[in-house]
């Protein structure tokens, strides 16, 4: 009888559709909250007419590297030549902003900081 019961637990079964569709409904739910997070974050003019958001969460990706690449450099070449130029020991923390601004939405959003040299 025990033989039985383990070559019945090992007898190939049908694969049932159940794990599938529990993964497709899991799958559906994440969608539809992706969905809704979205959602809140939709960039529509008034007119209801939709921009294309890829295009304009690659446009903003490129500004923003850009933007950091070439900050740093310029704070690396600032902060190199004010040492060499005795102006700064190279162990002050040197508080710094930010400022981003776009002109045709009227966005001006400063951010405050501090650039620690040691």
């Amino acid at each position: 009888m025990h033989a039985n019961n383990l070559l019945d637990s090992l007898r190939l079964r049908p694969s049932t559709p159940q794990p599938r569709a529990r993964l497709r409904r899991a799958r559906k739910q994440q969608l539809l909250q992706l969905a809704r997070y979205r959602e809140g974050f939709s960039v529509t003019a008034p007119s209801e007419t939709a921009m294309n958001e890829d295009t304009f969460n690659i446009s903003i990706r490129k500004f923003l590297k850009m933007v950091g690449v070439s900050s740093q450099r310029e704070i690396e070449h600032s902060v190199g030549a004010a040492i060499q130029h005795g102006q700064i020991a190279g162990n002050e923390s040197l508080p710094a902003r930010m400022t981003l601004e776009i002109e045709g939405v009227q966005l001006r959003v400063a951010f405050d900081g501090v650039i620690e040299l040691e």
